[in-house]
């Protein structure tokens, strides 16, 4: 379910990847980061995040599927993902980028495995804008969230999400990884 180099345009080279300790109800954490360049649909990305949890019961995949998707969908969700996003980006560059705001685009609903949906976030930095477009998937007792950074004053494509997002779904790929569905929706300010 992880993205592959093979998932890219040649060229793209993952820089770190690995399992994560967790804690229950999550029983295997799956971690692939892919170094800046990698290209989808045409367009070089910043980072290329892949991550799956996978879970000891289909009810409880299910359960914590639904709660990512309403933290996707609320105010309280968006200001608790925002800062996390800040902390983890504050501390990957040392304090060198500082996040001025997020805004969120709508959640989009996918036909894709058990149940999808992308959704488009804008980060307005020192150094410019950098858009982050999220794909989630569930499938089985295995939950998929597929994150792609653009780099700064550049918009990640519809035509990027997509590809990548019909990866992590349930048709298998060369690689081993599945398809999924297309995508528009982008958040207030966003720039085509």
């Amino acid at each position: 379910m992880a993205l592959s180099t093979s998932d890219f345009s040649r060229g793209a080279v993952v820089f770190r990847q690995g399992f994560a300790s967790v804690s229950s109800p999550i029983v295997a954490k799956y971690l692939r980061y892919f170094a800046p360049g990698a290209r989808l649909g045409g367009q070089r990305l910043l980072t290329v995040a892949s991550i799956v949890d996978l879970f000891d019961d289909a009810g409880t995949t299910s359960l914590t599927f639904d709660a990512v998707r309403a933290a996707f969908s609320s105010p309280a969700g968006h200001r608790a993902i925002a800062k996390e996003f800040i902390q983890e980006i504050t501390q990957s560059t040392r304090g060198k980028l500082k996040v001025k705001s997020v805004s969120f685009g709508r959640v989009v609903t996918l036909t894709a495995g058990q149940g999808s949906f992308r959704i488009l976030m804008k980060i307005r930095t020192n150094v410019g804008p950098v858009e982050v477009g999220i794909v989630g998937i569930v499938v089985d007792r295995a939950i998929g969230l597929l994150a792609l950074d653009g780099f700064p004053h550049r918009h990640v494509p519809p035509a990027s999400e997509p590809r990548s997002s019909r990866n992590t779904s349930s048709s298998p790929s060369r690689s081993g990884t599945s398809r999924l569905q297309w995508w528009p929706g982008r958040p207030r300010g966003a720039r085509r």
